[in-house]
């Protein structure tokens, strides 16, 4: 039997479960780490933080459920076609390098799967029986970010660019000064 652990990892939020001949089991909800939270911390150490997070949150469920053969990720920015995470995420800012999904195999054992969380809504929306015969169907999420994108219901595809990152219009800094947080507009 082939069971998916989905994780759908949010700026503030991630949820974990697994998916069973198509059916999702309890949805576990979890804070997401504020790797942010030491500012003087680079963009790598912020990733590798989040990595040790993600790997002691996935670890306990991976060694009970040893039906579990796929990994399924799905997180908030730029993640291309090929499941690449940019370098420039969100959750930990500037890293030195994109993050493989290979290394994310390579940490939890299983195969895994990486999409960009507008990308795996618009897959579930655009496919959804209630959507029969709409040309397109278009997710816009305002959250922790903001972010759009296009599901092309006729080409059963989600609409992307040649390197899968159009939509992105979340990642903008409106103010990145000191004290941006108390500000009073």
């Amino acid at each position: 039997m082939s069971e998916w652990l989905c994780i759908d990892v949010g700026f503030t939020n991630t949820r974990i479960a697994v998916q069973r001949y198509g059916s999702f089991g309890p949805v576990t909800r979890v804070r997401t780490i504020n790797a942010w939270a030491d500012r003087r911390s680079s963009g790598d150490q912020r990733r590798d933080l989040w990595l040790v997070w993600l790997t002691e949150q996935l670890q306990p469920l991976l060694e009970r459920q040893g039906e579990i053969a796929q990994i399924g990720i799905c997180l908030p920015g730029p993640v291309g076609s090929d499941g690449v995470i940019s370098e420039a995420n969100s959750l930990w800012g500037e890293a030195g390098d994109p993050l493989m999904p290979r290394q994310l195999a390579e940490r939890l054992g299983r195969p895994v799967t990486v999409l960009n969380d507008l990308v795996a809504t618009s897959i579930c929306h655009g496919t959804d029986p209630a959507m029969a015969g709409a040309e397109t169907v278009l997710v816009l999420s305002v959250g922790s970010g903001i972010g759009m994108k296009l599901y092309d219901c006729q080409a059963e595809r989600v609409v992307l660019g040649r390197d899968g990152l159009n939509g992105e219009i979340g990642f903008s800094v409106v103010d990145d000064g000191p004290d941006a947080e108390e500000t009073s507009d």
